[in-house]
């Protein structure tokens, strides 16, 4: 089993491919706009806020973040079921698409969501 110090080695990663994907996003145009809620196991929120902003400012993202605990998400997230989760909701403030995790697949379908998103404006 890996020690916690290993798996803590390999978060990075998976963070810095998902904050490219989101800044991606960010590029598209000024029709889409990208807000995300970094969660953080950290307990104590100053702290917490303080390693969002070390993150995103390392590595040039290009999008609006907030720092959160798991438990806030949990709590104000209809049907949050996984890290991350993508919600998609048009002009008008309609959820137009929901996903769970992330893969090439999952990174499609929430690219046609932004489109039907900014069709309907």
């Amino acid at each position: 089993m890996p020690r916690r110090s290993e798996n803590k080695r390999r978060r990075p990663r998976a963070a810095v491919a998902f904050l490219l994907f989101l800044s991606r996003l960010a590029e598209k145009g000024s029709a889409t706009e990208v807000i995300a809620w970094h969660v953080e196991r950290e307990l104590d929120v100053a702290r917490r806020r303080e390693m969002v902003r070390i993150f995103l400012a390392a590595n040039s993202s290009g999008y609006r973040a907030a720092a959160t605990g798991l438990k806030s998400v949990q709590e104000k997230v209809h049907r949050f079921a996984s890290v991350p989760t993508f919600l998609v909701f048009d002009s008008d403030g309609v959820l137009v698409g929901r996903e769970g995790g992330i893969n090439d697949e999952i990174e499609k379908r929430i690219v046609a969501a932004l489109q039907t998103a900014e069709t309907k404006r």
